[in-house]
């Protein structure tokens, strides 16, 4: 199933979906974008969203999913309402741009469900917070890998130090993997001015229940903030039952552990936890930052338990 803007290529057309759009096929892909008949590249919008979702139900029973969207002066992609993604076991890959705005922007419940495919979301803006979520996401992939990655400012500065390159708002956002290898989920975020990830309310969630998968978070702050890294929700779970926990904060250079590349740790537990998918720990742990103070800011050192 394609649905396909912008066919002729000629940089002008996007589509926008005001109620719910649901599409399933027996094993074949769907894609959402433009550029060509195959809907291959992206849909271009010059004055609203790249690509509007108001509600999204989706299965693919081993297909793979392919959104892209951009845009010059509203969000690359928008999820608002319930968005609903089951592929069994095929791939989900969710592209954003924007000049302007969020590169991907989800305000509503999202669940994405692949069951053993990989799921990458990749947003990027010039100017605004590269991947913002204000709803309830679960990004579950089974035995594939997850993979998100949110960059604010990429060729021209921002002058805001609150577009940082992924700010978690909502009320949870949930990462879950078994995937066995190193980067088993990945957390990548980039600001030029803004924070490279900020936690700024809800409950933040990553669980590898692989015995050898890794989890990667890696912050670039911006040249108009201290933090890299912020956890500072409601509680923040950073959990594997085996493998390497990487948490490292850059500074506005790119440099790991470079001057004022601070990570910040409010509620957080990393390891293993109670109640959740990953209640036993033989995690290696390995934080970088320029700062790790326990009441820096109100930041707070985290509670380890492997």
């Amino acid at each position: 199933i394609i649905f396909s803007a912008d066919s002729d290529g000629d940089d002008a057309g996007a589509p926008r979906f005001d109620y719910q759009v649901t599409a399933s096929t027996q094993g074949g892909d769907i894609l959402f974008g433009g550029g060509n008949k195959e809907g291959t590249d992206f849909p271009k919008a010059y004055t609203w969203e790249g690509i509007e979702f108001n509600g999204l139900d989706l299965a693919t029973n081993g297909g793979d999913i392919f959104i892209r969207g951009t845009s010059d002066s509203g969000r690359g992609l928008i999820f608002l309402g319930t968005t609903s993604i089951l592929t069994s076991g095929g791939n989900v890959s969710i592209y954003g741009e924007s000049d302007s705005d969020n590169g991907v922007y989800i305000g509503g419940t999202a669940s994405i469900d692949t069951g053993g495919g990989n799921i990458l979301i990749d947003a990027e803006t010039e100017s605004d917070r590269g991947f913002e979520q204000t709803g309830s996401v679960t990004l579950d992939s089974g035995s594939g890998t997850i993979y998100v990655r949110g960059r604010a400012g990429v060729e021209s500065d921002s002058t805001n130090v609150d577009h940082h390159g992924v700010f978690l708002n909502g009320s949870d956002f949930t990462l879950r993997s078994s995937n066995s290898t190193s980067n088993a989920i990945s957390l990548i975020g980039v600001g030029t001015r803004g924070r490279g990830i900020d936690q700024n309310a809800g409950a933040f969630t990553v669980e590898s229940s692989s015995s050898t998968g890794g989890v990667l978070i890696d912050g670039t702050r911006g040249s108009g903030r201290n933090w890299s890294i912020s956890f500072a929700g409601t509680s923040t779970s950073i959990l594997a039952a085996g493998g390497t926990i990487t948490i490292t904060g850059r500074n506005d250079d790119g440099d790991v552990g470079g001057a004022i590349g601070y990570v910040n740790f409010v509620n957080t537990s990393i390891g293993r936890k109670a109640g959740t998918n990953v209640t036993t720990s033989a995690a290696n742990v390995l934080i970088t930052s320029d700062g790790f103070q326990q009441t820096y800011n109100s930041g707070r050192v985290p509670d380890i338990d492997t």
